[in-house]
């Protein structure tokens, strides 16, 4: 972890082990009383600390998506402007497999346990659905992006 205090003084720049780098306001600093209180803003969310374990491409937009089982991590990339544009920690599971809708807006991802299928907003990924389907190591979009498939062992399952 590293940290830049701004010519100003009134903030507190921050650089993270995972790559992200966030700010902190000096008088939001002086205000609290203890460390852990503190809530820094993140204005880049990194790099996977780990390997990519599954990678997709939308048709319409200039965004990929990655994830990383390793460090539990989703991200979207804008590859025309080199950015990471949403990043999203998993907790306690491991992403799998990820897929995104042709049109950009919509991703599934495959955890040990579950499907979940997620909005794609400007900052964040709202669930909007979840399936009991285990481990589903490889996800697909049809062409169209009415159907999708998820292979987990020797069963494909198509969701409409």
């Amino acid at each position: 972890t590293n940290l830049d205090i701004c010519d100003s003084e009134e903030s507190v720049v921050l650089g993270f082990q995972n790559s992200d780098i966030g700010t902190l306001t000096m008088s939001s600093i002086f205000v609290q009383r203890e460390a852990k209180d503190l809530t820094a803003n993140i204005i880049s969310s990194g790099f996977h600390c780990g390997s990519v374990s599954s990678l997709d491409v939308a048709v319409q937009r200039p965004v990929a998506v990655t994830c990383c089982a390793e460090d539990c991590t989703v991200r979207i990339w804008n590859f025309a402007a080199n950015s990471c544009e949403v990043g999203s920690t998993f907790l306690g599971d491991h992403p799998l497999s990820v897929a995104l809708h042709p049109f950009g807006y919509l991703l599934g991802v495959g955890f040990q346990d579950k499907l979940r299928f997620f909005h794609v907003l400007s900052d964040e990924f709202r669930l909007l659905r979840e399936f009991p389907t285990r481990a589903a190591k490889v996800l697909r979009f049809s062409n169209g992006g009415h159907l999708i498939a998820a292979a987990h062992g020797k069963i494909v399952s198509i969701f409409a």
